[in-house]
């Protein structure tokens, strides 16, 4: 018969009388790292033979990408979180860059010149030796409205034609003093 063991108090087997058992590492009292376990067997007569072997027990990395946003412009204050590993921004698009692709707090930036506005998938990944973990997140970058009213201007009486320079969204003429009426204060030339 055969039995597992370990020097380790925080190594636990599932069957240590099953060659072929699962072992579990206590992380509660005990850090990640190489721990040695020892398969022992004996036969009717006490003659013992035993084997050694090291297991090391990685730290599976637990990754949030941060939540899906809409943002006013072409940059974005990335927030992923990371507990262990090595992560790494990347994107599918190349109209996306990052300031530093292995911080998880960088800034991505549309290249509103070559690419379009629009709603881009970013990927947050990480690596802890073997272990790999990844999450994605979706930016709706929205393109700037730019409020430009046109050129001051003196009239004489009492009515002026208004010339604003339209940009994207929907523009609205207000009025600081009172008693001031527009034909349709939605539209540049009111």
């Amino acid at each position: 018969t055969g039995i597992w063991t370990s020097s380790s108090p925080f190594i636990n087997f599932a069957n240590p009388l099953n060659a072929s058992t699962s072992v579990t590492l206590d992380t509660t009292g005990a850090a990640y790292g190489t721990y040695q376990l020892i398969w022992t067997v004996n036969n009717t007569v006490n003659c013992s033979d035993d084997d050694t072997l090291n297991v090391t027990f990685i730290q599976q990395p637990i990754v949030s990408a941060g939540p899906d946003a809409s943002i006013c412009g072409a940059i974005a204050n990335l927030s992923a979180t990371i507990n262990t590993g090595t992560g790494t921004w990347s994107s599918n698009y190349p109209f996306i860059s990052f300031a530093n692709s292995n911080n998880p707090t960088t800034i991505a930036t549309l290249d509103s010149i070559n690419g379009n506005y629009g709603t881009y998938t970013l990927v947050w990944s990480v690596n802890n030796g073997i272990c790999n973990d990844l999450d994605s997140v979706n930016y709706t970058f929205i393109q700037k409205t730019f409020a430009n009213a046109g050129n001051n201007s003196s009239v004489c009486g009492i009515v002026d034609s208004l010339s604003a320079i339209p940009s994207s969204g929907i523009g609205t003429w207000t009025s600081t003093n009172g008693g001031v009426l527009f034909s349709d204060p939605n539209d540049p030339n009111a």
